[in-house]
């Protein structure tokens, strides 16, 4: 994976009691974790591989992997991490069919699966739904549902051909 969401409310409230160099432990961890998507090594192996020269380090290591990962024979793994990853692999999955020529009815109700039935500007939630271009198509957008989110018809008509920043910089 190259992007990650980074659930802030989350991770302050489960690392609220961590020193510096355990919040970068975790943070190195958890990069290379995503970045591979394979269970990452334990020890002086994990130890190598974040490049821990103190003991200072070296326990903070240990201390994040004890309290945030699990052995398994593989390796360590974090049960939140792998449950991203496996979300993220299944919607782009879902992507591929949908780029590989599927129905608008298929576009719209994964756009609405992901974002919920509101409109993604003014959160209006009993209006008839568009899906609205984020980068509009006359201006080098495209139909891929990355470049989709759900519009109620007063946002979609108001927005146009206009970029976030020209129509609301609020947004930018």
């Amino acid at each position: 994976m190259n992007f990650v969401r980074l659930y802030i409310g989350d991770y302050m409230r489960d690392t609220g009691t961590l020193t510096v160099a355990e919040h970068g432990a975790y943070m190195l961890m958890l990069m290379h974790y995503y970045a591979t998507e394979k269970p990452i090594p334990d020890g002086r192996a994990l130890h190598r591989l974040l490049r821990a020269e103190t003991k200072a380090e070296r326990e903070a290591i240990d201390n994040i992997a004890g309290r945030f990962w699990t052995a398994t024979d593989g390796g360590l793994v974090n049960a939140r991490a792998t449950k991203e990853i496996k979300k993220h692999a299944f919607l782009e999955a879902q992507i591929a069919v949908l780029r590989a020529g599927e129905s608008y009815r298929q576009h719209r109700s994964f756009v609405l699966g992901i974002h919920g039935e509101k409109c993604f500007y003014c959160g209006a939630v009993n209006e008839r739904l568009q899906l609205d271009h984020v980068v509009p198509r006359s201006r080098g957008g495209s139909d891929d549902p990355s470049n989709l989110v759900p519009a109620c018809k007063p946002c979609n008509t108001s927005k146009g051909a206009k970029l976030l920043a020209e129509w609301r910089p609020s947004y930018a």
